[in-house]
């Protein structure tokens, strides 16, 4: 199954709040929006400082006397420049006045002090303006929807060749596709279960979780019938997961309400079944056909479990042993 990232907007149900809302979009237009924000930002800045120096201006206002160092910072604050060049003009005037006014140093911190903070703000806001999109270097959550989703018909109709033999192309695309996932699920176990697996940047970030916790319990009770086990009573190996759950775990987005946890069990052995399976000579090809007869599966019309013959077709795809 092939699937497309959804570019639109989606709530992200991991997030609460105003954290949920998201929008998706292609890595060209993300980068545009990243910069237009900066820069939208930037000017805000601008802005909200001369709104601040006006403010300061209109507060200092007084009918009493000052000296000329007050008024000089009463003609910055008037004039709107900006929160660098307003620092840097009050710090000229304390060293013009050096020596020859009183508190001149704490008058010079106190008035460069607003304009260093409104800058000091921004230029933060700017940093992390970059923060509406995730890191390219970290795995992102999308919303991602399936291109194909269905399944293969092994049963399907087969070919008829000129020579007249009939050929379940059906069941061989199947089984290739079976084999194929096997190998790309043997390969992610390797890679993401082993105790030293971090890689969340890698093939390893594709699903919410890196891996499912289970847990495995040995010397277990033999499931089947007494002395059906081949190694013993008590020698079977059991694998049980924790509770999985269908947001976290399987990344199905959903409100908490509509999620739902499953959990699954299994109990495995080596089994004697010399007395369940019959042998059969094939009438068209010299092979041996095994018939088990573990049970009849349910809604298929047959008094067997399975049956297969004794060689394998060979689908050019090497086995490889965990």
């Amino acid at each position: 199954m092939s699937f497309q990232v959804e570019t639109q907007f989606w709530r992200d149900q991991t997030l609460s709040g105003w954290a949920g809302p998201t929008w998706t979009v292609d890595v060209a237009l993300g980068s545009v929006i990243i910069s237009a924000l900066a820069t939208f930002i930037a000017l805000v800045g601008s802005r909200f400082w001369t709104i601040v120096a006006f403010a300061i201006h209109q507060s200092r206002v007084s009918e009493a006397a000052k000296d000329a160092m007050h008024h000089q910072h009463q003609l910055i604050y008037r004039n709107g420049v900006s929160h660098l060049s307003t620092a840097w003009l009050i710090f000229r005037i304390s060293c013009a006045w050096k020596n020859r006014i009183s508190n001149n140093v704490l008058r010079t911190t106190a008035n460069m002090l607003p304009p260093l903070l409104c800058f000091s703000l921004f230029v933060v806001a700017g940093i992390f303006s970059a923060r509406v999109a995730a890191p390219s270097y970290s795995a992102s959550r999308v919303l991602i929807r399936p291109n194909n989703c269905g399944w293969i018909d092994q049963y399907a109709p087969g070919i008829i060749r000129e020579n007249g033999t009939a050929e379940t192309s059906a069941s061989i695309s199947y089984t290739r596709y079976m084999t194929g996932l096997a190998i790309r699920s043997q390969s992610y176990a390797r890679t993401c279960y082993g105790t030293e697996a971090s890689d969340r940047t890698g093939s390893c970030s594709t699903y919410p979780v890196q891996k499912l916790p289970y847990e495995v319990h040995y010397n277990q009770s033999c499931p089947f019938a007494p002395k059906r086990c081949t190694l013993g009573e008590n020698t079977a190996l059991g694998l049980s997961t924790a509770w999985i759950d269908s947001h976290h775990h399987l990344g199905i987005n959903a409100a908490p309400e509509n999620r739902v946890e499953i959990r699954r069990s299994a109990v495995c052995s080596v089994l004697k079944i010399d007395d369940l399976v019959k042998v059969y000579n094939s009438l068209d090809t010299p092979e041996s056909v095994y018939t088990y007869y573990f049970g009849p599966l349910n809604n298929v019309k047959q008094n067997f479990t399975h049956s297969m013959v004794d060689t394998i077709m060979n689908f050019n795809i090497p086995y490889l042993h965990a």
